[in-house]
């Protein structure tokens, strides 16, 4: 039975990492006049990628995604480095993947509730 709600828990972590990465690019944006900033990116796909491929959901569970500063990039003369059409990029990308999840979740929950339905 453990493993009927079990991938709740794997959406609503994924959502979780999703909503922290959102927080992430939108400080970006925040401080793209900001002298001296550099860009923040979240850290867990590939975490995220192996604990997948060995099929373990719970180990989801353990990731902890990091906010690291990034290097690199094309710096501004006042060592910014933050670029609004490439945050704007992450952005639409973020939410391309926060509604795909978005849309299991659903699926998930019509398909449990319907299964209740027709007991």
């Amino acid at each position: 039975m453990s493993d009927l709600y079990g991938k709740f828990d794997f959406y609503g972590r994924l959502l979780d990492f999703n909503t922290l990465r959102a927080r992430v690019i939108a400080h970006n944006v925040a401080n793209l006049s900001t002298p001296g900033y550099r860009r923040r990116e979240v850290t867990f796909d590939e975490s995220l990628r192996q604990a997948v491929a060995k099929g373990n959901t719970r180990a989801v569970e353990a990731i902890q995604p990091e906010i690291v500063r990034c290097r690199g990039g094309a710096v501004k003369p006042d060592g910014n480095n933050v670029s609004f059409q490439d945050e704007y990029a992450r952005m639409v990308k973020n939410r391309v993947l926060f509604d795909m999840v978005n849309e299991a979740v659903r699926w998930r929950y019509n398909l449990h509730r319907e299964a209740l339905r027709t007991r």
